[in-house]
């Protein structure tokens, strides 16, 4: 498991533990003790899951945060195409890539809107559903499911009232994203 979310000593104790097991299987992974958010990594691999459903978690994973979005723009609804034209492709096969490219391109200004503010939420929120159209599933669902935990975190680092307040929302949305993929795994 190679991961930049990894701390220097999880990587030495999984060392420790794997060195003579490199390929671990997904229930060694949801057994390992580290954060939610290191093993929905792990598992969003082709691997242990196929490309159908790794670009259907992707989705549920971007709407799951897209109210982020929708609450500094309640009127643009371009992400939420995005997401309905990419669920449209996976899962009914209506459509074309290149609809989804070109739904995509006029849905970037709803993102570049909060480039530069202190709406980083919304911004991630926005980036995960405009993520869709990656060819790469694998690469796609982890890179929204991280998009999608940064975006619930600065969610409530935005909306915080205290600044001791702890700020756990993004292993709480990790451990959502975590349940939807035990979901899928194949039994």
């Amino acid at each position: 498991m190679d991961s930049d979310l990894i701390t220097t000593e999880e990587t030495y104790d999984l060392i420790e533990r794997y060195i003579l097991n490199p390929q671990l299987t997904a229930a060694e992974i949801l057994e390992l003790d580290i954060p939610a958010k290191n093993r929905v990594e792990a598992l969003l691999q082709p691997e242990f899951l196929n490309e159908g459903i790794l670009r259907d978690l992707a989705c549920d994973f971007a709407a799951h945060t897209l109210h982020v979005f929708e609450a500094h723009a309640p009127n643009d609804h371009r992400p939420h195409e995005c997401l309905s034209t990419a669920l449209l492709l996976n899962t009914w096969g209506i459509g074309t890539w290149e609809q989804l490219r070109e739904t995509i391109r006029e849905a970037r200004p709803a993102m570049w809107q909060f480039e530069g503010t202190k709406y980083i939420g919304a911004l991630e929120a926005c980036r995960a559903a405009l993520m869709v159209g990656t060819e790469d599933a694998a690469l796609m669902a982890r890179d929204i499911a991280v998009c999608s935990q940064r975006a619930a975190h600065r969610n409530a680092w935005e909306s915080r009232r205290s600044k001791v307040e702890p700020m756990i929302e993004r292993e709480i949305e990790a451990v959502w994203q975590l349940e939807k993929i035990i979901g899928k795994l194949p039994r």
